[in-house]
């Protein structure tokens, strides 16, 4: 009877029949009931390997989109990084010419230079900041273009 069971299932069907019949001692005696066993049992292990195979395929794309994101992570550091290099910039040249100002160290045509650059490095710090912005209305898809004729 197994050698039957083993021809229609495959060994994996076989061993479970043999199991299901040493730990009930129980052995089906119409052709058709084993017939039926056999198919239950064939059933339940290709289900168990469709569920091995999906589980195989949901950690395959867990970790595909782990890496995608800590590649994003690692992008988005590297750009912050750059980004707060760029608005330190002119940010320094601001702050070092404003407290020399403040200090009285530095007069007339000197004073009018210091004015010009803190004013320069303001709207070159006022483009990055609204170049910033724009990227960030164009990431959330918010951002309004203006035709103008030149």
């Amino acid at each position: 009877m197994l050698h039957v069971l083993g021809d229609m299932l495959g060994s994996v069907g076989a061993i479970l029949a043999a199991g299901v019949i040493l730990l009930t001692g129980w052995m089906p005696v119409d052709p058709i009931l084993s017939v039926l066993v056999a198919l239950l049992i064939s059933w339940v292990d290709a289900a168990r390997k469709r569920a091995i195979e999906e589980r195989d395929q949901m950690l395959i794309r867990e970790q595909d989109a782990r890496r995608a994101a800590e590649a994003a992570n690692r992008t988005k550091d590297e750009f912050l990084a750059m980004v707060t290099h760029e608005l330190r910039t002119p940010l320094s040249v601001i702050k070092g010419w404003a407290g020399m100002l403040l200090a009285g160290k530095v007069e007339g045509e000197a004073a009018d230079v210091a004015l010009q650059t803190i004013k320069r490095n303001a709207e070159i710090q006022q483009h990055l900041i609204d170049d910033l912005l724009d990227i960030s209305r164009i990431a959330n898809g918010k951002l309004r273009v203006q035709a103008r004729k030149t």
